[in-house]
């Protein structure tokens, strides 16, 4: 199943948001799409990377991981099979989280 029910009769995506950028969220949340998520799994930084591996790693991603780690957590109780999407700095932190 990919989708949740909320409120008994509206479908969403089983899909967790996230980026450092405020504006990369707020631009799905608040763009032509913006209902078909749920706004409680999206996460949004305050500040950019950049670009920046390092701030992404050591930094700014870092101060983000415990946030993301539980909305992982709660997604990941629903499923049998939990899978990462977008190959990047972010993703890459916490998939070293979640193999320790």
């Amino acid at each position: 199943v990919y989708f949740d029910e909320i409120d008994g009769r509206r479908f969403v995506p089983r899909a967790l948001l996230m980026d450092l950028e405020p504006g990369a969220i707020d631009e799905v949340q608040f763009g032509a799409y913006g209902n078909v998520f749920s706004p409680d799994k999206m996460l949004r930084g305050d500040r950019s990377a950049s670009n920046n591996y390092g701030k992404g790693y050591y930094t700014d991603g870092a101060d983000l991981s415990s946030a993301a780690m539980e909305m992982i957590r709660k997604e990941a109780e629903k499923c049998d099979c939990i899978q990462v999407g977008s190959s990047n700095t972010r993703n890459k932190l916490l998939k070293i989280h979640l193999t320790c």
